[in-house]
């Protein structure tokens, strides 16, 4: 029963915060663009694989040649208790002490996370827990591009693995950059 409660505010919460602001009378809705040049790109790396120091490295790298302005947030997908040391940033690491059991975020990180709107959304992280799974439907990204689906369809993009050779969290990576290569960086 109390699993049961806690998936239905889990979905109530993140109905709500899905629900888009009232357009005040006389205001237009804008027109949708058909294509943007990618400007700026917010990645989700979870930091309990050993190789995100090497995607860091990577994607700044990236973000400095291509001249688009990027973030990264660091993802511990657990509950940090007080002997736990992290060695990321501490506003930039989200982990599940931000978002209570129901579906609220309890610390301004995951609201800020949400409110940019970065024209691309790249999700590394493999776990499916609600706290990803409200970050990558709130964001306000044009394009979401990921590893794993929380169903229905919140990528834009999905890469998955193949069962017999899965990727690591950087061959996704560069994978995914592959892929925006090919479409010339211009997103919907």
């Amino acid at each position: 029963m109390a699993n049961f409660l806690t998936k239905y505010l889990q979905a109530r919460n993140l109905r709500e915060a899905l629900m888009p602001a009232p357009v005040p009378e006389g205001e237009e809705v804008p027109e949708p663009v058909l294509s943007k040049d990618v400007k700026s790109v917010l990645v989700l790396v979870d930091v309990t694989d050993l190789t995100w120091k090497e995607i860091r490295s990577k994607a700044l790298d990236l973000f400095m040649r291509r001249c688009i302005s990027g973030q990264i947030v660091y993802v511990y997908p657990a509950k940090i208790d007080k002997k736990t040391i992290l060695t990321t940033p501490p506003d930039q690491t989200v982990t599940l002490a931000d978002i209570s059991r129901y579906g609220k975020p309890l610390t301004d990180k995951i609201p800020l996370i949400v409110s940019q709107k970065p024209d691309v959304l790249i999700n590394l992280v493999q776990d499916t827990c609600f706290m990803m799974e409200y970050i990558v439907r709130v964001s306000g990204a044009r394009f979401k591009i990921g590893r794993v689906e929380f169903e229905p369809n919140a990528y834009d993009m999905l890469l998955k693995d193949a069962d017999e050779e899965p990727l690591s969290p950087m061959e996704s990576f560069c994978t995914m950059i592959e892929y925006l290569d090919k479409m010339k960086w211009k997103v919907l």
